[in-house]
């Protein structure tokens, strides 16, 4: 038996590296901002925070359902592998739907604390309820990660999250853990190849330190 032994000199630097990361922190600590220094990002924008990147240009897509995320996970995979754009159908507020061709490297969820809701309605609707359902919960975990996946080999990928406070009372401890419902607390660091847990403070200029 043979056994391939390699070694870590033998690695050089690639420079079509794609990242995926869960960037996690307290409301307000800059997790838009930092999302929006990777090259060429698409955010999806379940939190209604864009107003943190006024002045830039960065395409973004309002509160999108589970439908418009597979779309664009399906227009990055055609893109090819590094994906460089994307074909959309675009609407504009009284205009017909235009063919435009967007630039895209990296993938945002911000945050998918609120978005995993978009997930779990797309279950519901399955199976035409009102209130979720156990299995519900499940789908729609199962979903978040087949779309994650899907772009991981494509894109940058980067989910935001906020932090929930618990308070041990046992330990008698306070502790910052990622906010998201159920087994997605721990399968999504499982997918991910980084998770940050990011802080900032205001230095001089008004300029924000990470």
């Amino acid at each position: 038996m043979t056994i391939e032994l390699k070694n870590t000199a033998d690695i050089k630097p690639d420079q079509d590296l794609l990242i995926s990361a869960i960037v996690a922190s307290l409301k307000g600590d800059g997790k838009t901002t930092l999302m929006s220094t990777f090259p060429d990002p698409l955010i999806f924008d379940f939190d209604g925070g864009m107003n943190s990147l006024m002045g830039t240009s960065i395409p973004y897509i309002s509160n999108p359902n589970y439908e418009t995320m597979l779309e664009v996970m399906l227009a990055v995979q055609r893109g090819g592998k590094p994906c460089a754009s994307i074909s959309l159908k675009s609407v504009g507020e009284g205009m017909p739907p235009t063919d435009i061709e967007v630039p895209v490297r990296t993938v945002c969820f911000d945050s998918l604390t609120k978005g995993h809701r978009r997930f779990l309605e797309s279950a519901m609707a399955l199976g035409r309820r009102t209130a979720p359902a156990i299995q519900d919960w499940g789908m729609a975990a199962q979903r978040i990660t087949d779309i994650i996946d899907g772009l991981k080999p494509y894109v940058n990928v980067l989910i935001a999250c906020h932090f929930e406070i618990i308070k041990d009372a046992n330990l008698e401890r306070v502790m910052a853990q990622i906010w998201l419902p159920g087994q997605l607390t721990n399968l999504l660091p499982l997918g991910c190849d980084e998770l940050w847990r990011i802080r900032t403070e205001i230095a001089a200029g008004n300029t924000r330190k990470f």
